[in-house]
């Protein structure tokens, strides 16, 4: 995983793109398989698809991610779904199928109420 840290570092530094920073930690996670980093990558992929205006691929890797999170308990699943659900609504709005937006965008922001301040605080390793 040196070489994600790698990647990090750069990605920080605007040296690397968020295509590339996440595509290279997906091509690493095949190698040193982390689910919770998986879901990260995949999260981070979809963001940046969205923010890209393809929405159907955006909803392919929260899909993957949906998959994971239905069979993994991990510490920080419920902020991370928090990520997922306004992703995944944020989307839908683009895809113009409102009802469901709300429902996923709803969702969201229930969790977003439902955790605390600290659970919101970003550890970093540098």
């Amino acid at each position: 995983m040196g070489e994600l840290k790698n990647s990090t570092f750069n990605y920080n530094h605007t040296r690397t793109s968020n295509y590339e920073y996440f595509e290279k930690g997906l091509t690493l996670l095949k190698q040193y398989p982390n689910p919770e980093q998986q879901i990260f990558m995949q999260n981070g992929m979809a963001l940046t698809y969205t923010n890209a205006k393809d929405y159907k691929k955006s909803m392919e890797y929260l899909n993957k991610s949906k998959i994971i999170y239905d069979t993994l308990e991990f510490p920080s699943k419920k902020r991370s779904l928090g990520f997922y659900y306004y992703t995944y609504g944020r989307n839908l709005y683009n895809l113009k199928d409102y009802t469901k937006s709300l429902e996923y965008i709803l969702k969201a922001d229930s969790i977003g109420h439902q955790i605390s301040s600290d659970d919101l605080l970003v550890v970093t390793n540098f």
